[in-house]
């Protein structure tokens, strides 16, 4: 069985990667401009939970124009402390222990996810060639292409994709056969989780990550 995980927000909360670069963005705001780092973090992370734009925020908050551009690049490149949802840990080492082949199929920035598994020390559990990037494959999840080469690779499995985001997460697995199931948000996903039909809502949906088991069970008895 061939089980692949989105990563934002389904392997780790993407609220966290974001306060991690604020964080940084806040000591340059400092250094630079000598605003209150506290206050500056506060604005960017108040934002981010009323789902507005953080540097939009920190501009108000500094009263003045700030190098936004650059703090964006900063934003993207930045090494981020980050780390493994509750529960995902334990889940990844069972899956191996089972012997499961472990996957990652992410959209983003070549670098920026590099970062994020690096920091999430993901390297312990799925193998570098089953890490499949948006940026460096030229395949997002609104094309079938990374879910298609998963299957090239491990050719008769049973494949799994987990993830958060109905919008693109579940609509190409789905249609390729894939047993799909959605982490449901604990309250501080970034994206919302309404599914516009049948066909990008996930098969199952958990709450735990330890939830995940059972599901495989059920569908290896198939």
């Amino acid at each position: 069985m061939l089980v692949a995980f989105d990563l934002d927000d389904t392997l780790y909360k993407e609220a966290d990667f974001a306060c991690s670069a604020y964080r940084e963005i806040a000591a340059l705001a400092e250094a630079d401009f000598g605003l209150d780092p506290d206050g500056a973090f506060a604005a960017m992370a108040g934002a981010l939970s009323r789902k507005e734009n953080p540097f939009d925020a920190l501009e108000a908050f500094a009263g003045r124009a700030l190098p936004v551009a650059e703090w964006v690049r900063r934003y993207r490149i930045h090494r981020p402390t980050i780390a493994l949802s509750d529960g995902v840990g334990a889940l990844l080492d069972r899956l191996k222990v089972q012997g499961c082949r472990l996957a990652v199929v992410t959209d983003g920035r070549s670098l920026t996810q590099r970062n994020k598994i690096e920091a999430l020390g993901l390297s312990r559990w799925i193998d570098g060639d089953n890490i499949l990037i948006s940026e460096e494959t030229g395949a997002d999840k609104t094309l079938p292409d990374n879910f298609e080469a998963l299957e090239r690779r491990y050719p008769g499995e049973q494949w799994v994709y987990v993830g958060d985001n109905p919008a693109k997460d579940f609509y190409h697995p789905n249609r390729r056969g894939w047993t799909t199931v959605c982490l449901a948000d604990s309250g501080c996903n970034i994206h919302p989780q309404t599914a516009t039909d049948a066909e990008h809502a996930a098969q199952f949906t958990i709450r735990e990550p330890e939830e995940l088991p059972a599901i495989l069970e059920k569908i290896q008895k198939r």
